[in-house]
């Protein structure tokens, strides 16, 4: 007995895998690499690991040397092939300085690490504009500026980071470019910036605080220029300056003795500086003390005074340069002032007695506030007409001799009333 059997053999296919054009197994990080599996067998499917899939052509960017495995199915018959993938070593960089700050108009020097044979650097802005070639360029930027740094090796890898240097922008002024202090005192010298982070103070004798934007001083010499240093850890310094005047001592006296006066009289304080010192002494102000009935008009240091009480006064006189001084103190007596009421007069012409008015004391303040006269029948004849006083007359006739009755309102200085009746007689 024959039989026959046929087998079909499907003949063997290559499996290539090619490359995209002008790439090659040896690639930089960061590289891109086109896998493609060509085949001459008919309706290949093909699969391929490393997470890949299927598919005959796939993009591949590994970070590490990689081989990448390929297989492709025909009918019942499979082909495998591999490629390896090898990423070169990049070379390193860092830059050595951090980011810094420079001086306006000041320079620096870009340094970028690695310290790798072969290596060539590229140091650029932002922008692409290539800035040097040079390992360690010098630069000088106007404005805060971004430099980047690119290394590449032997194999044309390359590796890059970036440095920025900023300016540094400094602004300090003191607050009042003149103050003043008096002799062995001390006063707070104040200054204000942005941008920096240390102070300093010349000269450096005589104060408090001298690494602080607002020491306190004490000069000994007139004048004192203080200057003041703002900078970023003693670096890009500004500069700004202060003068200290130094007020000179006094010693103030009251001149005016004690005395006793009618309440209403005005007395003159005087006063005399006597100077205990060289350095000057400007802008007296004068605070007398009590203010009570003090006037000092256009001379405070010798002002009047008009009491209408007992009182005691000094005075302190203090400088524009806050030095200040207190006087011996004056005691003055007031006393109220004297008056009396005639109760007769003789208007006859003789300039003697002729008319009927108060009679005050000598420096007595006293006003008349009213003054009437009235005749035994209650006609009033006179109603304070004249500053002299009542001169016998009514009507312009004369009054005859007889008893008639006045009523007065006096003022005193303190504007006390005093409120008189009485009667007077009339002599011909």
């Amino acid at each position: 007995i024959t039989d026959q059997v046929t087998i079909d053999v499907t003949p063997a296919y290559d499996l290539d895998i090619e490359l995209g054009p002008g790439q090659n197994t040896l690639i930089c990080p960061g590289e891109a690499v086109d896998l493609t599996a060509t085949t001459e067998a008919p309706n290949p499917t093909y699969g391929w690991d490393n997470g890949l899939g299927n598919g005959a052509s796939h993009t591949v960017m590994p970070n590490t040397t990689t081989t990448y495995n390929v297989t492709v199915a025909y009918g019942e018959c499979s082909v495998t092939n591999s490629i390896t993938i090898i990423v070169l070593n990049p070379p390193s960089v860092a830059a050595v300085i951090n980011d810094a700050t420079i001086c306006p108009g000041g320079s620096i020097e870009l340094q970028p690490g690695g310290g790798q044979n072969n290596v060539t650097y590229t140091w650029t802005l932002q922008d692409g504009t290539v800035v040097s070639n040079d390992n360690n360029p010098t630069v000088s930027p106007d404005t805060m500026t971004t430099y980047i740094v690119t290394a590449t090796n032997s194999e044309n890898c390359t590796n890059s980071t970036e440095v920025t240097i900023s300016i540094a922008d400094l602004s300090m002024n003191v607050l009042e470019d003149t103050v003043v202090v008096c002799e062995d005192g001390s006063v707070s010298i104040e200054a204000e910036g942005t941008g920096g982070n240390t102070w300093s103070w010349t000269p450096n004798n005589n104060i408090n605080g001298a690494n602080t934007s607002a020491p306190t001083v004490s000069p000994n010499v007139n004048p004192t220029l203080y200057i003041a240093e703002y900078s970023i850890n003693g670096n890009c310094p500004v500069y700004d300056s202060v003068v200290v005047i130094v007020g000179g001592t006094f010693d103030i006296d009251i001149l005016t003795m004690d005395t006793t006066i009618f309440q209403g009289n005005t007395i003159i304080l005087n006063t005399s500086i006597d100077t205990l010192s060289t350095n000057p002494i400007t802008g007296l102000m004068y605070e007398w003390n009590p203010a009570d009935w003090v006037l000092t008009g256009n001379d405070p240091a010798n002002p009047a005074a008009t009491p209408l009480e007992d009182i005691t006064y000094t005075v302190t006189a203090i400088s524009a340069e806050g030095c200040e001084a207190t006087s011996n103190s004056i005691n003055i007596t007031v006393i109220p002032p004297q008056y009396d009421m005639p109760n007769a007069f003789t208007p006859n012409g003789d300039e003697d007695n002729d008319y009927f008015r108060p009679v005050f004391s000598d420096g007595a303040v006293i006003e008349i506030e009213e003054f009437k006269i009235f005749d035994r029948w209650g006609q009033m004849v006179y109603n304070n007409e004249s500053t002299n006083g009542w001169n016998g007359r009514f009507k312009d006739k004369p009054m005859p001799q007889d008893a008639y009755v006045y009523m007065i309102v006096l003022k005193l200085p303190n504007g006390e009333l005093i409120n008189l009746k009485g009667d007077l007689t009339l002599l011909r």
